[in-house]
């Protein structure tokens, strides 16, 4: 607009405002114009250009034919970085001659494994007491007051009072309640760092002794499986367990994966998320395997029983990002109790994505998900997207104004983890 505007006015013979002066012909704009759309192209080809590539020892090394760069593959043996993991740099090049961008090449094995799409129970340890949020109290005098302000704070982790290990609400709470209003000693986590406070619990209304503090030591849901290799190792989700601000991971303690039901869906709409309600079956006989680590990119564990899991796919190979290209694809999920495939259209794809769990934009465009569903909803985060018989991804989220669309991850950063 800016530009149009200085464009009119010296077409008409006006002069620019004395912040303009320095572009008052109309040829020095022009360059100017041509100047700042060739460093916003340039910009823009570098940012489409990865910083790593994973191939296979038998795969060609390329980049998705609408990035307009090719690679000097004469001078690969002298840049070796890694010989024993066979890891090397590259340069690409603009035009066949101008270097643009130095990308890290990792050259791996050929891997196959078997796509998920199962809908499971996900229950969750944390590691300590996660403090959901602190509040004002009533004590027996009628006076408000918050016991815990200014040290203890939502986001926090209870692991210790007066020096013994808490592991769950009823040890803590008995801690509390056994102090009859004494001054404890608890001992927190946060941000990572050990810290000592000292809170007085007050008598309320109820003539029970409490802090004020909300607390949880567990997390359950229903999530998608988006793989299972050889071994039994699967990645779930396509990205973390967070607290309730979602600005922070879950810290585990441990976890498990359980059998679940599909009771009902909630329908997604513009401007509501639907999602799964699933009938979790705690019990020993439905337990599928174990949780070891909650990452951004996702879950990750092993399966104790895979039948139960029932990978009836046969494996399939992995594709890496510099594979995945705008078209059609398909994803997996089983939002009607049974795992199958339903249309989508990867519609954008972003190299160097700034959330790694949106590097792909991605559009449901079977009608059949879309009646069931509305589209991509809670608990589908980790349906394995395929493409050209690869896997190539996991679907993470939604967009909220339309849950026709949403974003997946690239599978290549999952099975990094």
């Amino acid at each position: 607009m800016c530009i149009l505007f200085c464009l009119m006015r010296l077409e008409k013979g006006e002069s620019l405002p004395m912040y303009l002066l320095f572009v008052k012909k109309r040829k020095t704009l022009l360059l100017y114009m041509l100047a700042l759309l060739c460093v916003f192209a340039w910009g823009t080809l570098l940012w489409e250009i990865p910083k790593d590539i994973y191939v296979t020892k038998d795969q060609e090394l390329s980049l998705e034919e609408s990035i307009p760069v090719d690679f000097k593959q004469e001078d690969v043996q002298a840049v070796f970085l890694d010989r024993w993991n066979n890891t090397y740099e590259v340069v690409c090049q603009f035009l066949g001659f101008i270097p643009v961008k130095t990308v890290t090449v990792h050259v791996v094995e050929s891997q196959e494994v078997y796509p998920g799409g199962q809908t499971v129970g996900i229950l969750l340890q944390t590691d300590g007491i996660f403090v959901v949020d602190t509040q004002k109290l009533e004590s027996v005098s009628g006076e408000m007051t918050d016991p815990t302000e200014g040290l203890i704070k939502s986001g926090d982790y209870i692991v210790a009072v007066n020096g013994m290990d808490v592991t769950n609400k009823e040890e803590l709470t008995e801690s509390i309640s056994n102090s009859k209003g004494d001054p404890i000693e608890m001992t927190l986590r946060r941000n990572g760092d050990i810290k000592t406070v000292n809170v007085t619990p007050i008598k309320t209304q109820d003539h029970s002794y409490k802090l004020g503090i909300w607390v949880k030591d567990d997390v359950a849901g229903v999530g998608t499986i988006s793989f299972v290799d050889e071994e039994g190792n699967y990645g779930a989700l396509g990205h973390g367990i967070s607290s309730l601000d979602g600005k922070n991971l879950m810290e585990l303690s441990k976890g498990s994966l359980y059998e679940t039901e599909i009771a009902a869906i909630n329908k997604g709409e513009r401007g509501t998320p639907g999602s799964l309600v699933g009938i979790l079956y705690f019990q020993k006989g439905s337990y599928l395997g174990t949780v070891s680590t909650n990452k951004q990119v996702g879950i990750f564990g092993d399966l104790k029983d895979t039948e139960k899991i029932n990978l009836s796919l046969d494996s399939i190979p992995v594709g890496y990002k510099q594979e995945v290209k705008v078209g059609p694809a398909t994803i997996l999920c089983s939002a009607d109790g049974e795992v199958k495939s339903y249309d989508i259209n990867i519609e954008d794809i972003s190299m160097n994505a700034v959330q790694i769990n949106k590097s792909m934009l991605i559009r449901v465009t079977d009608e059949k998900l879309l009646g069931m569903t509305g589209g991509i909803i809670q608990g589908l985060s980790g349906s394995p997207i395929i493409q050209d018989g690869k896997l190539v991804g996991a679907v993470t989220h939604v967009l909220v104004n339309d849950p026709t669309r949403g974003y997946g991850i690239f599978i290549e950063e999952m099975l990094n983890q």
